[in-house]
């Protein structure tokens, strides 16, 4: 439990640092708005074709840094027409069996 402030000079240093947290807090928000508004610009640039090169230039990091933050690649699985299993269990346990 926190006690009253004493003095004058006491409280006043209670306001700043409230204020200052509150300022914080604004400032991590805007930040995670900022960061998926970049995120959700760099994926449309790409799916657009534009080069890693060219994000990075308008990020001001290198192309390599720009992949290693923004391209994240994800693994789209289309199963077969026939309707074939993705994963044959038996057929793997089996190989694993025999190693």
């Amino acid at each position: 439990m926190r006690r009253a402030p004493e003095t004058l000079a006491e409280a006043r240093k209670a306001d700043r640092i409230t204020r200052r947290r509150h300022e914080l807090a604004d400032a991590v928000e805007l930040r995670a708005t900022a960061d998926a508004s970049i995120a959700r610009a760099v994926a449309g640039l790409r799916r657009d074709g534009v080069s890693w090169t060219t994000i990075a230039h308008e990020l001001g990091v290198t192309k390599q840094a720009a992949q290693r933050r923004f391209g994240q690649r994800t693994l789209t699985v289309k199963r077969p027409p026939d309707d074939t299993p993705l994963f044959d269990l038996e057929a793997a346990s089996e190989a694993h069996s025999a190693v």
